[in-house]
């Protein structure tokens, strides 16, 4: 035992009165310990990278199914729905669902004949269709139709407001160009739809607030005609009344424009997402959201400005009217004076 000691003591010390092979040794020790500390670093990064999934669901393969369409197709109904119900009426036969607050996603399964394509509900009432034909969007309506609040997925699909693009899948990242989504293969797919299907939320929810302030506009305008008709009449008040009503109309029409809608903010779930916040700001692009937005308001601004015209024109006649009262009765007064003093001169 001790003369094996000493070889071993002896066997150090040979190495280290070499110096090429200690300093050897000590670089081969250096990479080694680099490498784990890279490789420690490198799973790290890649379960940092797997979080920011916003959904990761396997596509739904079943050759006896339909084929994929190349599209994708929204439609507003412009009411709310119970998530939570419609998620456990899809798990019932089968679909894989990932249910996150506004939203609930949906992959296609056997029960509805479609594979490879997925639905994305969210709370305020729009749906979106990826890669589903006509017929089994209609039959999934069908299905879903008491907890969606609809009669008939026909009458939806004929008379509903509805957006649609051509859909095209990629090897790479996604990304929108020339009014095609091209929506990558890999892991982000299902996030990225669901940026995609954010920014047609947008688009839809525009498009029925735009014919509900072109409504009201072409409303306010008629009732501007007729305000000028009735201008010249003695009941000031009602018609004072008539323009409070109408700017409290456009106002509330301005605020769901601009604040209770949130058409143009980015919405929460992709706060942490920067690839996805720019996938979505790309689709608002598309759709001239921006400038569709400033024209309602300019057009409401017109609006407010002429009604407000018109009351201050009101308000001084009003006043108008009022001086004249007050004169009347100053007048009065100073005729019953007048009189007064005269009767008592003659007694």
């Amino acid at each position: 035992m001790i003369r094996f000691k000493n070889r071993i003591t002896g066997g150090s010390m040979f190495f280290r009165s070499i110096p090429f092979l200690s300093n050897n040794i000590m670089h081969f020790h250096h990479l080694n310990k680099g490498k784990s500390i890279n490789n420690i670093y490198t799973k790290k990064k890649i379960i940092k990278k797997r979080e920011k999934l916003l959904c990761n669901v396997k596509p739904f393969i079943n050759d006896q199914c339909d084929v994929s369409e190349n599209n994708v197709i929204a439609y507003y109904l412009s009411k709310n729905v119970n998530l939570q119900n419609l998620k456990n009426l899809y798990e019932s036969v089968g679909a894989q669902v990932i249910y996150k607050e506004p939203y609930l996603y949906v992959e296609s399964c056997e029960y509805f004949n479609q594979q490879n394509s997925s639905i994305v509900i969210f709370k305020n009432g729009c749906i979106v269709f990826w890669n589903m034909n006509k017929k089994n969007i209609i039959f999934f309506l069908n299905f879903s139709k008491i907890h969606l609040n609809i009669s008939d997925g026909n009458t939806l699909v004929d008379t509903y407001d509805f957006e649609e693009l051509e859909v095209q899948n990629v090897n790479n990242k996604s990304y929108v160009s020339n009014s095609i989504i091209y929506l990558t293969q890999n892991n982000y797919r299902c996030t990225d739809k669901i940026s995609f299907s954010f920014g047609l939320l947008s688009a839809v929810r525009l498009n029925n607030l735009e014919k509900k302030i072109e409504n009201k506009l072409l409303l306010e305008n008629n009732n501007i005609e007729n305000l000028k008709q009735k201008i010249r009449s003695s009941n000031l008040d009602l018609l004072s009344k008539q323009l409070f009503y109408s700017k409290t109309t456009l106002h509330n029409l301005r605020y769901e424009l601009n604040i209770e809608q949130d058409i143009l903010d980015v919405p929460e779930p992709l706060w942490e997402y920067e690839y996805q916040k720019k996938l979505f700001l790309n689709l608002l692009n598309i759709f001239d959201i921006k400038q569709r937005v400033d024209l309602l308001n300019h057009r409401l601004t017109w609006t407010f400005d002429y009604l407000n015209s018109f009351l201050d024109y009101v308000n001084q006649k009003h006043s108008s009217r009022l001086e004249r009262i007050i004169i009347i009765i100053i007048g009065l007064e100073l005729i019953l004076g007048i009189m007064q003093m005269a009767q008592t001169v003659g007694l």
